[in-house]
């Protein structure tokens, strides 16, 4: 998820028959896989390092060994890609359990024109995007850190430095190591070419007969450089042919821990650490290494051993709190308004089963960033960060909470209050539940949510999974990866109003991937939803992809719904009302979503079991789904209580512009 991509230790989860091995090793604290996240051409090598380190920064020995999908990987981390395009996963793996994974994505070879041909725009380029070609709809600016950036994007040569965008970070949907479905919509802005090596011919020849010239030769310079946060650097490439003669083929540009245009300046992001600047050209390519160092903070200083609520307490609204490397164990913090929390690379808030909150209270404005927070005992249907209480009155107001790892606590791992921002973050083996709570204007955005309920020890039914929220207004659910939760993915329950779901990848849940029960207005768009309801079978129209529950106004579009208990259902029990009128199902609008299902129950439908086939009058509309069904039962619809094939469904009006494939 990050680059570098840090994943820490985690212990071994119950899932379903999917769920992978857990990501822990005893004593490990991190694991850095360099680079996190990798385009390459097929059959192309790449080699992947693995920087292993204990709760005090300490380097590991680990005997370790690779795996990879889409291609092999060697002993010593060299990975060569397959064939077939797509999005893939290298992981390292010790005493059999992953510890570390990275993201490759495989591109098609760029074909050449005959003759060595090589200039842009003729036929060498024909599957290069060109600079003149505007970006693909919905592309977005990558995120710093938090993934590999391709270089073609439109910035110009002069552009100045900036801060690298925090919006619209893209999330990897490789779980299970399989090509997209499109692979020519993934964002192809990194295969710019730019001209910028040193004098020479291009790749064609002279025009005077000489043909056969080709590169043999890359060097990039500077090959290292340190490069303080939010500051740019120009890097220049050198490219030569068979008699050392520069020459000005196109070249593609990669960065990881920033981002770099398609020229060679690059822009380091906030992460520290080691990076890489990659370029290609043909078969050809070098790198260098950019080293962000940790950004100087003003603040007060905590080592380990000493109180962080001392310090709170000793300084006024308002101050910045530095969190030094090492593990800081037994702290319970009460911040106040305006607050600041900042943990060095390595910095780990340690409850040891023995304190129940790392953070708490009715404090504003309140800011959590870059720790560590484990093994804290909130019990249930709180978090070891505890922002709200169980009432609306409750709790604080303004908390952010960003690239924070929240792992192995009893109960919780964060409970939400007004107004509150959960963000790239890393939330998993949490015994209850990932996220809870209650608050109006909530973003949770860019965050992994995985693994929690992993002992099985809660009734999902009741409560546990990834997450849950309850009395929310304005909640803005984007962009994360859930996955593997021992219960639903993403949970509305009881009078959630103005609700959206937004490009989620929500995977390998043990109930429903993504649920909005007794709600109210919800817009459920843009989300991939697979496998997910594994534990519901035969169960009703439980275990979806995606469940709307008695709740009026829902929409329900653009997603990607595939293989799942149930696909898309909407069901009517007697529920009663709440606080913004009854618990009904009615004005549900699905269209214009995949929708696979090769095995298990519905693709689609409607159930009630309140005994009033009025249900299916209050205008729930299914139009211009597209259904794959290939290998599953024939009648896959469920509506007007009973089970429909194509023809029935179509009948009752559902789908008149929808396609199946049977």
């Amino acid at each position: 998820m990050f680059v570098p991509l840090t994943l820490s230790a985690l212990v071994a989860c119950g899932g379903g028959p999917t769920a992978p091995e857990a990501l822990s090793r005893p004593g490990i604290a991190s694991v850095i896989v360099r680079p996190g996240m990798a385009t390459i051409a097929v059959e192309q090598k790449l080699r992947f390092t693995a920087d292993v380190r204990d709760a005090d920064g300490r380097p590991m020995a680990v005997p370790m060994r690779w795996e990879a999908t889409g291609g092999t990987i060697d002993d010593h981390g060299l990975y060569a890609a397959g064939v077939r395009p797509g999005r893939y996963e290298v992981r390292v793996i010790a005493t059999s359990r992953v510890l570390g994974v990275a993201r490759v994505t495989i591109e098609k070879v760029v074909s050449k024109g005959s003759g060595g041909d090589r200039n842009p725009g003729g036929s060498g380029e024909t599957d290069r995007k060109s600079d003149d070609d505007p970006p693909d709809r919905g592309e977005s600016p990558p995120q710093d850190g938090d993934q590999e950036t391709d270089s073609g994007g439109d910035a110009a040569e002069d552009d100045p430095p900036g801060d690298p965008s925090e919006s619209g970070s893209e999330r990897d949907d490789s779980g299970d190591g399989a090509p997209p479905t499109d692979p020519d919509s993934e964002d192809s802005s990194g295969d710019t070419p730019s001209s910028d090596s040193d004098g020479g011919e291009p790749g064609g020849g002279t025009g005077d007969g000489e043909t056969d010239r080709r590169p043999t030769t890359l060097t990039i310079s500077p090959e290292r450089a340190t490069v303080e946060s939010g500051q740019g650097l120009q890097f220049s490439v050198d490219l030569r042919d068979q008699d050392g003669k520069p020459m000005s083929d196109p070249v593609t540009w990669r960065a990881t821990g920033g981002t770099i245009t398609n020229t060679g300046f690059y822009v380091a992001g906030t992460l520290p650490g080691d990076f890489e600047v990659i370029v290609t050209s043909g078969d050809l390519s070098a790198s260098a290494t950019v080293t962000v160092p940790a950004a100087r903070v003003d603040g007060i200083s905590v080592r380990p051993g000493e109180s962080v609520q001392a310090a709170v307490d000793a300084n006024p609204a308002g101050t910045t709190i530095v969190l030094e490397t090492g593990v800081h164990r037994r702290q319970r913090v009460k911040p106040k308004d305006g607050t600041t929390f900042l943990g060095q690379p390595g910095a780990v808030l340690d409850g040891e089963y023995a304190t129940d909150y790392a953070f708490h209270g009715e404090a504003r404005d309140v800011t959590i960033r870059n720790l560590v927070i484990e093994r804290y005992a909130p019990g249930a249907q709180m978090g070891a960060i505890k922002a709200g209480g169980h009432d609306r009155d409750d709790g604080s107001y303004g908390w952010i909470v960003e690239n924070v790892e929240v792992r192995e606590n009893d109960g919780g791992g964060i409970r939400i209050g007004h107004a509150m921002t959960i963000r790239n973050s890393t939330i998993h083996h949490n015994s209850q539940i990932g996220i809870v709570g209650v608050g109006d204007d909530v973003l949770v955005e860019g965050n992994e949510i995985a693994y929690n309920n992993h002992g099985k020890e809660f009734d999902y039914g009741w409560e546990a999974g990834g997450a849950k929220f309850v009395k929310t207004r304005n909640l803005v659910v984007r962009g994360n990866h859930v996955h593997h939760n021992w219960g639903p993915g993403l949970w509305t329950d009881i009078d959630n109003v103005d609700t959206l779901y937004e490009g989620n990848l929500v995977e390998d849940n043990a109930d429903t991937g993504i649920f909005h029960e007794i709600s109210y207005r919800a817009t459920i768009r843009g989300n991939t939803v697979r496998r997910n309801g594994f534990d519901r079978a035969g169960d009703w129209a439980y275990g979806a992809g995606i469940l709307v529950a008695h709740s009026p106004d829902v929409e329900v579009y653009g997603n990607l719904v595939e293989n799942n208990q149930n696909g898309i259902m909407g069901i009517q029990q007697n529920r009663g009302g709440g606080a913004h009128g009854p618990y009904t199902l009615d004005n549900l609008a699905v269209r214009d979503n995949t929708i696979v299902q090769t095995a298990n129950q519905w693709a689609a439908g409607v159930a009630q079991d309140v005994g009033d086939k009025g249900v299916f009058s209050r205008n729930l509309v299914f139009d211009r789904n597209r259904y794959t069904l290939k290998g599953a039962d024939a009648r896959q619809f469920e509506w007007n209580n009973g089970q429909n094939g194509k023809d029935a469904w179509q009948g009752f009006g559902n789908d008149p512009n929808g396609s199946f494939n049977w």
